[in-house]
Parts: structure tokens; sequence; C-alpha cells
């Protein structure tokens, strides 16, 4: 794997298995078992000190509702909803090493749960624990196999493994789940970029542009593959593309220049650079 594909598949990855969930709220009929009986949650006082904890989340008192929402799981050591607040407050507090601990007994305590499955799967995944990442989302697969979610995590970490044959399997999938999102093309262009199909790359990439004209990142890996091939007056055509939809876009405008730089065009460059140093000076400005 070269080292700016690594770099960039790398970057996907983060953005993957970054955990935006946000607290859940619990059912006011949902039942829990305590161990002498079961009692409605809403009667309980679990409830109370569940709403207390979920007040000082809405208060962004992120450490304090963790410490309310263990205060709760003290009286049900078992509930399912309050592992999995415990673990999703403690990714989003940058804890996610403390979290594995809480959303594994929630998939031991319920094990075909897909949606604490994956939640799993993305936590080792932020922790760069691919491997086992991978296994938790096959059994996640192997419950949904119709999940694109799953597909998706499943392609890309197979990718960044160097298993490029399942990558490109989970993703044909993706592709017959969604043929009209354009996410599903790009992320198999991606891997194709990778294994130096350009080609195959090429395609991917002009499927998901199709669908999305607009898809900068598409654009700016198509430039690339175009540069690595040394094609640039394709790649020219990309950024200029770029520069249509999004005057002002300094990636583009930099990404320009270089290359005009590279093929000598030196008076096209010194006025891509130009345009590039009046939005820097503007933004110090602001």
């Amino acid at each position: 794997m070269n080292d700016i594909m690594k770099k960039s598949l790398f970057l996907t990855i983060c953005l993957l298995v970054t955990v935006f969930t946000g607290c859940t709220t619990l059912k006011q009929t949902h039942r829990v078992s305590l161990p002498e009986e079961q009692i409605t949650f809403r009667n309980s006082p679990i409830y109370y000190a569940y709403l207390k904890a979920h007040l000082l989340v809405q208060q962004e008192q992120i450490s304090e509702a963790i410490e309310a929402y263990k205060e709760a799981l003290k009286l049900c050591p078992d509930c399912l909803p309050l592992l999995k607040e415990i673990a999703v407050l403690l990714v989003r507090s940058g804890h996610a090493g403390d979290a594995v601990q809480y959303i594994e007994k929630a998939c031991k305590l319920d094990p075909k749960n897909v949606s604490l499955l994956v939640l799993l799967g993305r936590i080792y995944a932020n922790l760069g624990k691919t491997g086992k990442a991978i296994e938790v989302f096959q059994k996640a697969f192997s419950i949904k196999p119709d999940n694109p979610e799953i597909c998706l995590l499943l392609g890309t970490l197979y990718a960044q493994s160097g298993a490029y044959s399942k990558a490109i399997e989970k993703l044909d999938l993706l592709t017959k789940l969604l043929p009209n999102n354009p996410l599903a093309y790009y992320y198999k262009a991606r891997i194709f970029l990778d294994m130096r199909l350009m080609k195959e790359a090429e395609k991917m990439y002009y499927k998901a542009l199709e669908i999305n004209p607009f898809f900068f990142d598409a654009l700016f890996d198509l430039a690339y593959l175009y540069e690595v091939q040394n094609k640039p007056k394709k790649a020219e055509e990309c950024y200029n593309k770029i520069l249509m939809l999004d005057y002002d876009n300094k990636i583009a405008l930099e990404r320009l220049g270089n290359l005009y730089m590279r093929q000598g065009k030196l008076e096209s460059a010194l006025s891509v650079f130009e345009r590039y140093s009046k939005l820097h000076r503007k933004d110090l400005k602001n």
C-alpha cells in the first residue's frame, strides 16, 4: 500500500469509526430486569437516576453524567440501555478504551443485537484493533447481511488490512444495496486505486460523479489518479471543475498551482497562487 493512499484510507477509517451516536432516550414503557423482580422503568429508582444523568448530558456535563449513569447501573447491572449510554458517553469524551467493558457486557447479554455489535466494532476500530473490529462486524453481518453500514465498515477495514478481495466483495454488495448512493462507488474506487487498478478506479469515480456531480472528494481523487498516470490535462480539468463549483476552494487552488509548476507553466501557477494568497490573507483578517 503506497504511503499517500495508506494515509488516505486511514483518514477514511477514522471518519468511519468516530462514534457520533447521541444519547439514546429510554422509553418510559421500557422494563428492566432487577435481581428481585420485574418493574416498570418509569416508576423505579433507576428511572430517576437515569433522568439525573440525562439532564447532565443536556447541560454538557459529560463526566458527571457518566458517574450518574454508573450509579443507576449499580441498581441494575444488566440494564442494556444504561450500559450503552455509558459506553457512548465514554467514547464521546475521548475514553474509548474505558467504554469497551460496558459495550462488551451489553453484547454478551444480547449477542444478536446488531446496533450493539456495530458500536463495539466501531470502538475497536477507533482503538486500532482492526482484527477484533472485523470479527465483530462479521458477526453483525451474519445476523443482518443486508445492512449497508456493516458492508461499508467491513469493506474499508478489509482494505486497510490488505484483504482486497474481501473488501471488493463487500463493496460490490454495498453498490447493490445502495445503487443510487455515490459513496458506495466512491469507496470501491478508493480500493481499486490502492490496488493500482486505474481503469476500474476511474470507472467507479465517474459512477459516483454521475450520481453527485458536486462530490468533491471523488473529483480530488480522480485528479490524483490522473496525476500519477501523467495525465496533467485531465487532472487540470478536475481541479477546474471543483473551482467552477467552489471558486474559493483553497485545496484545489494549491494543487492546481503545484500541477502548473511541475509542468513549467509558471504564469498560470503564479496566477493561481495569487488567488490562493488573497484567500489566505482574507482568512487571517477574519
